[in-house]
């Protein structure tokens, strides 16, 4: 995976399960995980983020797919909202995120669908 071609929001370099799991703070024969920040394109209200959950079970690393969250809270009255709510006049920024995201998301998934 190469840094200098990274779409935008890619947080790099792109850390693999291993070197994640390597800053958990593991006692020993531990089982642990975390949720890992890979991307993250914000604009107007809106801000979407790619996540994947590396972990250690039974001394072996391993990842979950690819997780992605479009969060709005930023939105006036945001709060209220439980799913997603686009108003027209942001529709050029909620498009732009999305893009963003998905270009991020194929990057790290290495096209995968």
């Amino acid at each position: 995976m190469s840094n200098d071609t990274a779409p935008n929001g890619v947080i790099t370099p792109v850390r693999t399960a291993e070197e994640n799991v390597a800053t958990l703070e593991l006692a020993d024969n531990e089982d642990s995980g975390q949720s890992f920040l890979l991307a993250e394109v914000a604009r107007g209200v809106f801000t979407a983020r790619i996540w994947r959950y590396d972990y250690l079970e039974d001394g072996r690393i391993g990842s979950e797919p690819l997780e992605i969250t479009i969060d709005s809270t930023g939105m006036k009255g945001g709060e209220m909202f439980h799913d997603l709510c686009v108003f027209s006049d942001q529709l050029e920024d909620f498009r732009y995120v999305t893009a963003a995201i998905v270009d991020a998301h194929n990057y790290l998934s290495g096209g995968a669908q």
